[in-house]
């Protein structure tokens, strides 16, 4: 890559870039946001049906929370705002675009117990900073090909591998 001020090394190995671009992703059926073709199996397909309870929440203590960051300071376990969509990698990591603290939170597995921490964080130092930078207000999120995609609300497309 030329232009090397858009390009960031997060500790986790992925590459961040920002591309100047105004685009809209729409979600993709599958677990790896529409990628077709090669790569590892996607995780087996949940059991779902039509109002069926939701078994595990994510950002709040329990489903009776409703306070951006659980009315605290932002963390590992808390979600400000959320838009679009979440995404699941290939290997079953769970990527949720947390938009008020701009960041994309990341989990290893998908949560099975109420107010999972997080195993690492895009975006952002650590989990409590929430300053816009690489990613100011992540929207949709979309994995295919072994990297991530987010729509901004400041018109510019990071990519992630």
């Amino acid at each position: 890559m030329k232009n090397k001020e858009h390009m960031n090394m997060t500790p986790h190995g992925l590459t961040v870039l920002s591309l100047t671009a105004t685009l809209t992703l729409s979600a993709c059926g599958g677990g790896s946001g529409g990628g077709s073709g090669g790569g590892a199996p996607l995780p087996p397909k949940l059991k779902l049906s039509n109002f069926q309870p939701a078994a595990v929440v994510i950002g709040q203590a329990d489903f009776a929370g409703i306070r951006p960051n659980q009315n605290g300071a932002p963390d590992a376990n808390t979600l400000q705002s959320l838009y679009g969509n979440p995404a699941v990698s290939d290997s079953g990591t769970l990527f949720i675009g947390d938009y008020g603290n701009h960041r994309v939170l990341a989990y290893n597995t998908i949560p099975t117990v109420n107010n999972a921490v997080a195993d690492f964080v895009l975006g952002q130092p650590d989990f409590t900073t929430t300053e816009p930078g690489t990613f100011d207000g992540p929207q949709q999120i979309s994995i295919a090909g072994g990297k991530m995609t987010t729509v901004r609300s400041r018109s510019r497309l990071p990519a992630a591998r």
